[in-house]
């Protein structure tokens, strides 16, 4: 019994190394993803997409105003989404969607 503890003991040790030591093998070349001299750059339009739990708080008026402020300065599209509110049951709770 002894014996098939300490093979277990050195099999568990083995396997957790395995994985440690191939963390350490010398990395592969990556690809760049800049684009070559026959590439165009396209700009895309960034989109930011942001949810809200609540309008009924004036921080979070506030927040929505200042992203959009800054969304419009650096000419990013900004989508704000805000979360809806239901009663649950007859305790009155209150789910979020």
């Amino acid at each position: 019994m002894r014996n098939i503890s300490k093979v277990l003991a050195l099999f568990l040790v083995l396997a957790l190394m395995v994985p440690m030591f191939a963390g350490c093998a010398p990395k592969e070349e990556v690809a760049t993803t800049e684009p070559t001299e026959t590439e165009e750059v396209t700009e895309e339009a960034v989109v930011i997409g942001v949810s809200l739990p609540t309008q009924r708080e004036e921080r979070w008026v506030r927040d929505k105003e200042a992203m959009e402020k800054w969304a419009s300065d650096f000419g990013v599209e900004i989508k704000v989404q805000v979360a809806m509110l239901i009663k649950h049951n007859k305790h009155n709770k209150l789910k979020t969607f």
